[in-house]
């Protein structure tokens, strides 16, 4: 921990954390960043989808105040990561839907791109129904909910077939709700045997 000042108070901040910098260069190597610290940190422009302007507020991630060279490493990627992992946290807490983006096949299933943070989709949940054509879902966004999240490893699952069996319940239970004795109600005829219809 290091005492920082800010309207000649101190502040007091810790590495491994997410602080708000002001960005007060920028030159070929990449972005100075002052955090209120005695020196300032760089930040490479590689880590910036838009390159900011001078005095912009860049929210970035302390790795340390100073390395064997004496300088400040600090970096826009993690920051993002870290912000981003709090936000997927929080929608596994709270058994709420995300959106996601289904960017490649790999063994077992699919990577899908939550927003800086990638999670494996394994096959099995990626319908409710039998699947023949896996490549039609890459590229896509689709709404998932989150059915493991281990801090330790940083490795999320999610499944798109959790969300659709919701909302099927929901529509089961709402139809059930509407339904009368003696009611006609339109059907989908799904498959025919030798004693009777689906």
């Amino acid at each position: 921990m290091s005492a920082c000042w800010w309207w000649d108070q101190p502040y007091y901040i810790q590495e491994k954390q997410v602080i708000e910098g002001t960005v007060v260069g920028i030159n070929d190597k990449g972005v100075i960043i002052d955090i209120g610290f005695k020196s300032e940190g760089i930040i490479d422009r590689s880590e910036f989808d838009t390159l900011p302007e001078i005095n912009d507020k860049v929210d970035v991630f302390l790795i340390t105040f100073e390395n064997r060279r004496g300088e400040m490493l600090l970096s826009k990627e993690k920051a993002d990561f870290s912000r981003r992992w709090d936000e997927l946290r929080n929608a596994f807490s709270d058994e709420s839907v995300i959106n996601g983006t289904i960017t490649k096949r790999i063994k077992g299933g699919f990577v899908v791109d939550l927003g800086v943070v990638n999670a494996f989709l394994p096959g099995s949940q990626l319908e409710s129904k039998s699947v023949t054509d896996y490549d039609k879902y890459l590229n896509n966004e689709y709404e998932f909910k989150i059915v493991k999240f281990n801090e330790f490893r940083q490795n999320i699952v999610v499944s798109r077939k959790a969300t659709m069996i919701d909302d099927l319940s929901e529509k089961r239970n709402e139809l059930l709700a509407n339904l009368e004795v003696n009611s006609t109600v339109e059907g989908l005829v799904k498959n025919i045997t030798d004693f009777g219809a689906f």
